[in-house]
């Protein structure tokens, strides 16, 4: 599995780099739906299929170009093969009327039709090309994934109007829903619509949703969990009757009963037990830096530089000036409203039961509404606190940043919106994470993250406003 240079994807990583994480959230009242059908491997398995027919054509596409192929050229190839069998059970197609290029020649769009044992499931991936004025150029980057699921091929006829919006830089927070300068720990039951990485371990619960996982220790995933790839400095732990795709350990790997993975590479010994499966052996490391693109976190190394990241946003975000009309907070709160601005405190405890309100309505005509609350030390939020925001129009953004000086806690059935910076650790197993991500020096203790109390998918208003401001502040 050679990567090539320049590329952004690389052919073990598909999901890394969504850039539009709604697409996950959407399938999470799918995946419960699948595990009261009973059908949860076949569509699994037919999204993993839709996924090896977009390495295909990726692949086709830098070698055809090379060859001097034109975009409408390669898509018709991919469009004559027809349906490719994996397997008797396994396969994957493209809709003649799905995919194309567009008039400009620098964007491409397929889709992939995945289909397993009568399940199907939909991939579409944008492809923009970084240079070269004809044909597709040398350089080439994925720019937005989605899935569709179930059987819907209209929903993917059309290429979304914006699309060039999503071939932006990478922010190297974005894809991660939470980074600990320690351990994570994901509560039973959870969904985590995003990465998580951590400098020690990172344990997953029992019937537990999570994107891909990097541990600088070891990963362990509890009984009926789903996750994506995961790469390990230690040894990986699939628990019976969960489902991985790609596995990187520097140590050992143990698939449990009726376990199921995509493909393994281990710095020891594999063990499966009865009726695990996996596809294969991987020959090649992808926790080493020629795998790493830009955002990415597969090693120590990367994970170094992004706790210095976090520190560096810290250190901005503490030098930014309170708003005068805003006045500081005091070190208890109740129900309150903010306006946006910048706000400061030192210690902070919400009591239990409140309800803080983001009121966009006294701000300016301004779109981008940016709320900073800068503290000094702790903040301790009470059980059954609820976070929300007015006021916004359609097209207005929200940007909820908590910069914490010490440590956050959140009492039990609290739904938290923003994004944290945390110098110390965050203990919240029995809290979630509606709207935002987790950033902390210390461990990291956490129900859901992106999804409402619930378990319900939530469309944020902040999701890419906020990393858009952190890239202009740092």
């Amino acid at each position: 599995m050679k990567k090539h240079k320049g590329f952004v994807l690389i052919p073990i990583l598909i999901i890394t780099t969504i850039s539009a994480m709604l697409a996950f959230s959407q399938l999470s009242d799918n995946r419960l739906q699948e595990r009261v059908a009973g059908n949860q491997q076949k569509e699994i398995s037919a999204r993993l299929a839709a996924e090896k027919g977009i390495f295909k054509a990726f692949n086709d596409i830098k070698v055809q170009s090379d060859l001097g192929q034109t975009n409408d050229q390669i898509i018709s190839a991919l469009i004559d093969s027809g349906k490719v069998d994996l397997s008797a059970r396994e396969s994957y197609s493209f809709p003649s009327d799905n995919n194309g290029a567009s008039p400009e020649a620098t964007i491409i769009t397929l889709v992939s039709k995945g289909e397993f044992s009568g399940a199907t499931a939909y991939l579409k991936a944008v492809i923009k090309i970084i240079d070269g004025p004809s044909g597709l150029g040398k350089t080439v980057s994925y720019c937005s994934i989605y899935y569709y699921y179930p059987q819907q091929d209209t929903a993917v006829a059309a290429l979304d109007s914006g699309y060039s919006e999503y071939c932006g830089e990478i922010s190297p927070f974005k894809s991660y829903a939470a980074i600990s300068g320690d351990y994570i720990t994901i509560a039973a039951n959870s969904t985590v619509n995003g990465d998580l990485a951590a400098q020690g371990y990172v344990t997953i619960g029992a019937n537990s949703v999570v994107h891909n996982i990097y541990a600088g220790a070891a990963v362990t995933t509890g009984d009926g969990s789903i996750v994506e790839n995961t790469f390990s400095g230690d040894a990986t732990t699939i628990a019976a009757n969960a489902i991985a795709q790609n596995i990187y350990a520097g140590a050992a790997i143990t698939v449990g009963a009726d376990g199921d993975v995509q493909a393994v590479y281990a710095g020891a010994a594999i063990t499966l037990g009865a009726n695990a499966s996996t596809n294969g052996v991987l020959a090649e490391d992808a926790n080493s830096d020629d795998y790493v693109e830009a955002g990415d976190i597969h090693n120590a190394g990367n994970m170094t530089d992004m706790m210095a990241l976090i520190v560096d946003t810290q250190s901005a975000l503490f030098a930014l000036e309170p708003s005068p009309e805003n006045g500081p907070l005091p070190t208890t709160m109740g129900t309150r409203m903010l306006a946006p601005g910048v706000w400061e405190g030192s210690a902070l405890s919400i009591t239990a039961s409140s309800t803080i309100t983001f009121d966009a309505d006294v701000s300016t005509d301004n779109e981008d509404h940016v709320w900073v609350i800068n503290l000094s030390d702790a903040l301790t939020v009470g059980a059954s606190t609820n976070f929300e925001i007015i006021g916004l129009d359609d097209t207005d953004t929200a940007t909820i940043i908590w910069n914490v000086g010490a440590a956050l806690t959140m009492g039990a059935g609290t739904s938290f919106r923003g994004t944290a910076f945390v110098v110390g650790p965050i203990t919240a197993a029995t809290s979630s994470v509606s709207c935002g991500n987790l950033y902390a020096r210390g461990l990291i203790s956490i129900g859901s993250i992106g999804v409402d109390s619930a378990g319900n998918a939530v469309t944020c208003e902040n999701y890419d406003a906020v990393f858009t401001y952190l890239g202009a502040l740092n």
